[in-house]
């Protein structure tokens, strides 16, 4: 029976002891979230960053949490360009899930006639952070241009339609545009949505079928590099 009580007693002495001890904590290294990556595109709007967030730390750890994003911006005007470039901050504190990483920031604060620079950083404690991951390219923004203008169609022989339209000689503010411009087609025949890219101000293909299709047709302002769509033409339908 003394043997027994003893077996019980050096066991709760055991288990009672181990309650309420934590794990240490993982030293710095390992707790720094893993690479990761974004990327910027263009829209009629501004610039939409896409940021793949990382979903482990260095040390292999699930990510379960992160304090901060830091995006870091520089701008500097074209038409000044001695001129000091401006650095803004921006911090947001995007929410990890288990749907997915990918996080999207839209940058509406553009201006005219200006280059950026983007870099970021994720934070995840006070003292825990990533090394500031830079955009490789400089971006250019230039107001959007006008969707095209007199659009219209020929139906020809054999299913086939033929669309023309004149270039746009405009930005959405009204100023001259003096750089190169293509166009994106987009089309859509009942649930499928298609594009497609051209520099010339037509469009001709073959129909395979009769259902209702239409049409509409952006302009894409190549400013020094940055390819910026505009706003969409009123689609324009082939019954």
């Amino acid at each position: 029976m003394k043997k027994y009580f003893w077996m019980v007693f050096i066991f709760l002495v055991f288990f009672l002891g181990g309650c309420g001890k934590k794990n240490p904590p993982l030293p710095p290294s390992k707790s720094i979230p893993k690479e990761f990556s974004f990327e910027v595109k263009p829209t009629e709007a501004g610039f939409d960053l896409i940021v793949y967030l990382p979903t482990e730390t260095k040390g292999g750890y699930p990510l379960i949490k992160i304090s901060s994003l830091i995006i870091e911006k520089e701008e500097i005007s074209l038409d000044s360009p001695k001129a000091k470039p401006k650095i803004y901050e921006i911090k947001l504190s995007p929410k990890l899930h288990s749907a997915g990483n990918l996080y999207v920031y839209h940058d509406y604060q553009v201006k005219h006639r200006h280059r950026y620079k983007y870099r970021i950083k994720i934070k995840k404690d006070f003292l825990v952070k990533t090394d500031w991951f830079e955009f490789p390219e400089y971006l250019y923004w230039h107001n959007p241009p006008l969707f095209p203008e007199n659009i219209s169609f020929q139906v020809l022989p054999e299913k086939a339609v033929l669309l023309t339209w004149k270039k746009p000689e405009k930005d959405i503010e009204g100023l001259s545009i003096d750089y190169p411009i293509s166009y994106e087609i987009e089309k859509i025949s009942g649930p499928k949505v298609e594009s497609f890219y051209v520099r010339k101000e037509e469009f001709f293909e073959k129909l395979s079928d009769v259902n209702k299709t239409c049409y509409r047709i952006r302009s894409i302002l190549n400013f020094r590099g940055t390819q910026i769509p505009g706003p969409k033409s009123p689609p324009l339908c082939l019954e």
